[in-house]
């Protein structure tokens, strides 16, 4: 197996700071009372099943490489290297790899870092897996539930249950946008709340039928003191995560699109990054938002 073909699926993280990472951004969360539930344990499961691929695939190009061990001498220059096959460790110098045996070069320089890497990943993964003997659920999920009714109406936990958290964020008052008086359109979602095109109405009600918790033209406050009022603000539970979800309805008016371009760089500015917690969609009146746009959008958020 050529060590070209094994497959990191994209993520080429560096293998020994990955954990430490992951770990270290929970912590980051725990302090910051925003800690997703057990987001920590799907983290490291699927990091554990990425290391296994890669174990597999790294070991299984190691059964089959060139024997001998490649040595390197740079000598006085930092820039000249030669190359060594030393095929036993009693072997001082080795063979000199001549230059018509640069395939061979090749070949023993992957070996060499194959044999490291493989070490590595089996290293991180005896971490993970000590990680995951301990209960987590115990040491946090459970930690409110187990204390007195009397200190529970005192504290404000890191973490609560899905439903509980669900309810305090969906019930929260707010006012929204307001409509023009001028405005006579009347556009309603399932829920019965007013928007201002039927393409909101679409993604309001695809949204209601998949689950999803959102607020329509939630009051959002950005970096320079000025308020907007995002089309949907989402929250995905599991993760603990909310996304913003702008639909610009008028790409054919030139002066809409400046307006939504600037619009979105303030967004940029207050953290609210587009393919991290920003989706949009769009429509001209040839080109009309399909159900097919909102459903690829939704899959997004609930990655």
């Amino acid at each position: 197996m050529n060590l070209d073909q094994i497959n990191t699926n994209g993520r080429d993280r560096i293998i020994t700071n990955s954990t430490r990472q992951i770990i270290t951004n929970t912590t980051r969360q725990i302090i910051s009372n925003d800690m997703p539930q057990f987001d920590i344990t799907t983290e490291l499961l699927e990091r554990l099943e990425y290391l296994e691929v890669i174990r597999q695939q790294t070991d299984a190009y190691l059964e089959s490489a060139l024997s001998g061990n490649l040595s390197v001498f740079s000598g006085n220059s930092s820039e000249y290297f030669r190359y060594y096959n030393r095929e036993a460790k009693s072997d001082k110098y080795g063979h000199y790899l001549k230059k018509e045996e640069e395939e061979k070069r090749d070949e023993l320089a992957k070996k060499k870092y194959c044999e490291l890497l493989s070490k590595n990943i089996n290293k991180e993964m005896k971490t993970i897996r000590r990680i995951l003997s301990f209960d987590l659920k115990d040491s946090i999920i459970d930690t409110y539930t187990k204390i007195h009714p009397g200190i529970q109406r005192l504290i404000h936990p890191i973490n609560v249950d899905d439903i509980k958290f669900a309810e305090e964020w969906e019930h929260v008052t707010y006012c929204g946008n307001t409509f023009d008086e001028q405005d006579a359109s009347e556009f309603f979602s399932d829920k019965g709340e007013r928007m201002r095109s039927k393409s909101e109405v679409l993604i309001a009600n695809s949204l209601f039928r998949k689950g999803l918790l959102y607020k329509y033209e939630y009051p959002l406050k950005l970096y320079n003191g000025k308020i907007r009022y995002p089309d949907f603000t989402i929250l995905n539970i599991k993760r603990r995560k909310i996304f913003y979800w702008e639909h610009l309805g008028k790409m054919g008016d030139n002066d809409y699109v400046i307006c939504n371009v600037r619009k979105i760089s303030e967004y940029g500015k207050s953290g609210i990054v587009l393919g991290k917690n920003l989706v949009l969609t769009m429509e001209t009146e040839s080109i009309p938002l399909s159900t097919k746009d909102i459903e690829n959008v939704i899959n997004v958020i609930l990655q």
